[in-house]
């Protein structure tokens, strides 16, 4: 090996350490499974092949000890440690399992050892239908008066089926007769039958009729269950209560005091004794709410206040009331009770948003309408008459509409997305009540872009240092301007002004990426026939009208040790060697506080792009650094910079991204330790990396199981899982929403 080999080992060597990569530790993340099984399903069935699903090696599972640590003692399955097969292990009945429950789920905690591992799994038990519908009591006896009108109805007892959905009661049927006939009446979801009486009784002809109710589940086949109804038939009492009035009519204020009278109403009875004494009860058919608002006494018929009267909510109240005497069978009578509700002022304004531009151009003209605003107010009379104001600064007008309470949100001057992309903007409404009320509500407007903006280069000209003998098609540098508007309006293509040189047509050897800008040499240069040369490079966006803007870049050939050794051939190879060595990195700590200039770049800036003028910066002596061999010594590992020793700019010679370079550690600073010599002097630069929002937020897992206690009052919080975010500082920052 001669003096040029010695050389291109130690520059080989220099290299290769450049690149050396540190492995770290990958934390694994945990999966969920969910399987489903009928119930009564045989023992020994199999669930699932849980190693294979998670993705875990069979042979390992009886050394890791792998098993279920979640559920009872009596638990309904069992993980094979052989095969990681989960098999049921017990009968499962999803009746005694769930009860009423849908889906009926049963969730199970596995452990692995050596390393530990912590799976969950959910078991959903599919219903099947091995019940059949069946009734509290065998047999259902009514008593009905002979005088009891046609169309006049009978509740029957519920029949009970603990299988769900279709499974569970559906239909009801009444045997073929001659009196009665069979209504249903949903009751949420819940079938009730109904016994209606379809002709007159006789007591003296039929005492009593024998009926047979049968319930029917949704299975195929369905399953069945009978009750026996037997109607006795009563004789007739004759005389009924009779209200003073059909309906009466009384009016209360809202939010009274709990136990007000609002009303007595009286009915009387012709008949004696205890066929003549009258009790009074709401009707059956009268909204559950009701009985929390208003209590009947049975004995005097006086109706008083239980609950909040709100006017807003109900204006008029229509009661039904039952008296019935204590005959056998008791007789009744009905009456409605209207109740009008008398308005006060205890609400506030109510805004309502019919329509909304949520989304508005930066060149919309002023009067463009952003907005339709409805005001409402569910007090009466002045309480809902409503003024309205808007916030103060913002671009916007509130006019009102020709409709009453209806508003306007206009633009009231031309918007710039760049100096204020986004408006939250408040309406605040008041009525003229005593004491007056108001409510607010803000909403929040983005402004879109236009393309209003041209590209604009970070730097022009660029100097471009590019060192003789390239190879030709590989890039030699990158060039990248930015673009104040969004999508397409910022969206650049690149591509070179072929001007022709007098000297050369430099232009025709060289080709640009038009997506990323990254340009190629076609040839070879060579500094003893070409030192130095200039071209251009238009910027263009996407927009429908399209901007542009150009950049000069001024290219240095750099010199090689590429001829025969002459008078000077021993300096060109000493040169040379110092040249490859200035690219080189030493691998040590370098004290950030030492740091006597400090650059700052955006992560994942182009290869190619200068970060500064070190030497200018540090005030050396340009002419002559290459004699004095001014180099990087010491720095991070993979350096991603290299400094040219001609004239000391420092420039980006590999992609930077600053989580890989920094993780978490914020602000990002490379710092570099610089040699000149001949004399000696060391200098101390920083590079920080600014960072760029280039990461979205993730969950460790997928989806997150909550169980909540029906009876757990509200205001409870319960934990949720944290997103992470590799970026830093506002780029890392979350709003979280829940749907």
């Amino acid at each position: 090996m001669g003096a040029g080999g010695q050389s291109r080992g130690m520059r080989s060597w220099w290299l290769a350490l450049s690149f050396s990569v540190m492995l770290s530790c990958v934390d694994p993340s945990s999966a969920q499974i969910k399987y489903s099984i009928p119930e009564e399903v045989k023992v020994g069935s199999v669930v699932g092949n849980i190693a294979k699903d998670l993705g875990l090696d069979v042979n390992t599972l009886e050394e890791r000890k792998f098993r279920i640590v979640s559920g009872s003692k009596e638990a309904q399955f069992e993980v094979s440690q052989n095969n990681g097969v989960l098999y049921v292990h017990r009968n499962i009945d999803r009746e005694q399992v769930c009860e009423n429950v849908s889906p009926c789920l049963i969730n199970l905690k596995l452990v692995a050892e050596n390393p530990m591992e912590i799976h969950y799994i959910g078991v959903e038990i599919i219903d099947i239908n091995d019940n059949s519908p069946s009734f509290q009591e065998e047999e259902k006896i009514l008593e009905i008066s002979e005088s009891v009108l046609p169309g006049r109805r009978f509740q029957l007892p519920n029949a009970h089926d603990p299988d769900v959905s279709l499974n569970t009661v559906r239909v009801y049927k009444l045997n073929q007769n001659d009196f009665f006939s069979l209504q249903i009446r949903e009751s949420g979801e819940v079938k009730v039958p109904l016994l209606v009486l379809q002709k007159a009784l006789d007591r003296e002809k039929d005492n009593e009729h024998k009926l047979t109710l049968t319930a029917l589940d949704g299975g195929n086949p369905p399953k069945s269950g009978t009750l026996n109804v037997t109607v006795t038939v009563l004789d007739s009492n004759d005389n009924h209560p009779v209200f003073s009035q059909d309906i009466y009519s009384v009016s209360i204020s809202e939010n009274v005091k709990n136990n007000t009278s609002v009303i007595t109403v009286n009915a009387t009875d012709l008949d004696e004794g205890v066929n003549g004494e009258t009790e009074y009860v709401f009707g059956n058919e009268l909204n559950a709410d009701l009985y929390n608002i208003f209590s009947l006494n049975k004995v005097s018929g006086e109706i008083r206040t239980k609950g909040n009267i709100d006017f807003e909510r109900t204006d008029i109240y229509k009661l039904e009331v039952h008296a019935n005497d204590k005959g056998h069978p008791p007789m009744g009578a009905d009456c409605t009770i209207i109740i009008k509700v008398l308005d006060e002022n205890d609400n506030e304004p109510e805004i309502e948003v019919t329509s909304l531009s949520k989304l508005v151009s930066e060149d919309s003209k002023p009067g463009t309408v952003v907005s339709l605003i409805s005001v409402k107010d569910q007090d009466s009379g002045l309480n809902g008459k409503v003024i309205c104001s808007l916030s103060n600064n913002v671009p916007f007008d509130l006019k009102p509409s020709f409709q009453d309470n209806m508003y306007s949100l206009v633009l009231k001057q031309r918007l710039d997305r760049e100096s204020v992309s986004h408006y939250d903007i408040t309406i605040t409404a008041s009525d003229c009540g005593q004491p007056p009320l108001s409510t607010s509500r803000t909403l929040s407007i983005d402004v879109s872009d236009v393309n209003d903006n041209a590209p604009e280069f970070l730097h022009n000209p660029i100097e471009l240092y590019l060192i003789e003998n390239n190879v030709p098609g590989n890039p030699i540098c990158s060039v990248s301007a930015l673009d104040k508007d969004l999508a397409e309006n910022a969206a650049l293509s690149y591509h070179l002004v072929r001007e022709e040189s007098r000297q050369m047509k430099t232009t025709a050897f060289l080709n640009i990426n038009s997506e990323n800008g990254q340009i190629t040499a076609l040839k070879s240069f060579d500094f003893e026939n070409l030192k130095t040369f200039q071209f251009q490079v238009v910027a263009t966006d996407s927009g429908a009208l399209s901007l542009s803007n150009n950049v000069t870049v001024n290219v240095f050939i750099l010199d090689q040790n590429d001829n025969t050794m002459g008078a000077g051939g021993q300096s060109g190879g000493l040169r040379s060697w110092w040249l490859a060595l200035s690219f080189s990195v030493m691998l040590s700590l370098v004290d950030p506080s030492l740091a006597q200039i400090k650059y700052s770049i955006p992560e994942e800036v182009k290869v190619g792009s200068v970060v500064g003028n070190i030497a200018k910066d540090l005030g050396l002596d340009i002419s002559s650094l290459l004699e004095r061999q001014f180099r990087i010594v010491a720095g991070a590992e993979d350096v991603p910079f290299t400094v040219n020793p001609n004239n000391g700019v420092l420039f980006v010679q590999e992609t930077i991204d600053r989580e890989k370079t920094c993780e978490s550690v914020s602000p990002c600073l490379i710092n570099l330790k610089l040699v000149a010599e001949n004399p000696m002097e060391i200098h101390y630069v920083g590079v920080e990396v600014i960072d760029v929002n280039d990461h979205s937020p993730s969950f460790q897992e997928e989806e997150k199981t909550l169980e909540i206690y029906e009876s757990t009052p509200p205001g409870k919080r319960f934990q949720l899982p944290t997103a992470r975010d590799p970026d830093v500082a506002v780029n890392t920052r979350k709003h979280v929403f829940l749907n």
